[in-house]
């Protein structure tokens, strides 16, 4: 916990969100960021600290499009960060269309061969497709950092 501790951003107002809202209305382009998510739990106390591995999703504009929260955790996120509970993003992009996102092993069922259903991921449940794309999506978005130990 203490190596991720001093990235830890507040949803849509930290570092990477600067950066995402400023390179969107530079290039007038949608933007897609991954951080390391703070939830200010103050209001809900005596609550633990929430952290997750998220996404933030901006539009041309710097609008916030949405901020997503990985799925499903690798063993690295598990030691600091909490499951998403709302499953995959699923919407629209401006200019991209109707899309999907995953973080890294939110994809894994991916290198078995089958697509998760993202309207009916859960924490309990998930149903699997062979399609290349989420039904109704134009576009499927994953992003991640792989190892080089791995890929050698």
């Amino acid at each position: 916990m203490q190596h991720i501790t001093p990235f830890l951003e507040p949803p849509g107002s930290g570092i990477s969100s600067l950066w995402a809202r400023t390179t969107a209305l530079k290039y007038d382009c949608a933007v897609v960021v991954g951080y390391p998510e703070k939830v200010d739990v103050r209001a809900q106390w005596p609550a633990s600290p929430e952290y997750y591995n998220s996404a933030l999703i901006v539009n041309g504009d710097g609008d916030t499009i949405a901020n997503y929260r990985k799925s499903f955790l690798y063993y690295t996120d598990e030691t600091w960060a909490l499951e998403g509970k709302e499953g995959f993003f699923r919407g629209e992009i401006p200019r991209v269309g109707s899309t999907a996102l995953g973080i890294c092993m939110d994809l894994k069922y991916v290198f078995l061969g089958v697509r998760i259903d993202i309207e009916t991921r859960s924490s309990n449940n998930c149903v699997a497709h062979t399609d290349s794309r989420p039904s109704g999506t134009t576009s499927s978005l994953g992003f991640m950092r792989w190892s080089r130990k791995l890929m050698s």
